[in-house]
């Protein structure tokens, strides 16, 4: 009987083959390979006269917790020639060049060869993925329609379409748009202080609504801990919780700092202000929800101010 061809050659394949992927997709359409195992990634997205970004999972959408990449990790990131991170989602100042994944902005002409080499090294070594039959795949244009590649001898994700009823969806914690990063993540309230900031985010799932998780953010202290020689552990200054089915749910996280309320407030979503007052109320009374509202009114009129 024919056996199976050993991993290293099934790896080379995978490079070969996705080489030739990455050269047949358009300006907006994407592609992504994923683990089955863990929310580890890579993905790419053509853009035209303006070359390809390709992105790679850091520690802000890592799940499960024991799957957080290392300070190790995260050295061979940088080794391999992927940019560091440039924060979390909704964080500020926001640096329209930057992502919350490693990333790379790659000119024409793309050396398609060596982008597919350096996304299999990632997957291989960084993220210590066995075999390419542990992972699959995903490609779409930017209107959702779906790209096959067979050529790629792996798994095929669907890409459920937003038109379909709850009932054929499934449940909303298997919708793809709550682990998908190139779905638009929301600020839902933020509040800050000298050290960082705590969020609420949310993901709006298509017809089953939203869904909300926190980011703890103090890399302000992290770049005051760590020397210049690379970076330290990581995953004790940036930390995620899973997606909750309701904001009271999400809010509830923030009690872990029990004077949440007491600090700088950022930003709250102008579709969830009664909401957050309603729970800062039940905290801190009004004179805590007058206080929000006050700053909240203050950043309204600084915003008209600006224009």
């Amino acid at each position: 009987m024919k056996q199976q061809a050993p991993a290293n050659k099934e790896w080379d394949r995978l490079g070969d083959n996705l080489a030739v992927c990455l050269a047949d997709l358009s300006e907006d359409e994407f592609l992504i390979l994923s683990s089955k195992c863990a929310n580890y990634f890579v993905q790419f997205a053509a853009q035209g006269q303006f070359g390809m970004r390709i992105e790679a999972t850091s520690n802000v959408y890592v799940e499960p917790p024991e799957a957080v990449l290392s300070a190790d990790a995260y050295s061979a990131m940088a080794e391999l020639g992927w940019k560091f991170p440039t924060g979390v989602p909704g964080s500020e100042p926001r640096d329209p060049d930057g992502s919350p994944n490693f990333f790379l902005d790659l000119a024409l002409p793309v050396d398609f060869r060596r982008v597919a080499g350096m996304a299999v090294k990632t997957l291989r070594q960084v993220y210590r993925i066995p075999h390419p039959g542990r992972l699959q795949y995903k490609s779409f244009d930017s209107s959702g329609i779906e790209i096959r590649f067979p050529n790629l001898r792996l798994k095929r994700e669907a890409v459920q379409s937003r038109t379909l009823s709850n009932i054929q969806r499934g449940p909303c914690n298997a919708h793809p748009d709550r682990e998908n990063p190139m779905v638009r993540t929301e600020i839902i309230v933020q509040v800050g202080c000298d050290g960082g900031s705590i969020t609420i985010e949310g993901k709006h799932c298509g017809d089953t609504g939203w869904q909300f998780r926190m980011v703890r953010n103090e890399m302000a202290l992290y770049d005051d801990c760590v020397d210049d020689e690379g970076p330290d552990d990581i995953a004790g200054f940036l930390e995620h919780t899973d997606y909750l089915d309701s904001l009271g749910e999400a809010l509830k996280l923030f009690d872990r700092y029990p004077y949440w309320i007491d600090m700088y407030v950022v930003e709250v979503h102008p579709d969830f202000v009664d909401e957050v007052l309603a729970e800062v109320r039940s905290r801190g009374g009004t004179s805590a929800e007058a206080r929000w509202r006050e700053a909240l009114d203050r950043k309204r009129r600084e915003q008209e101010f600006k224009g």
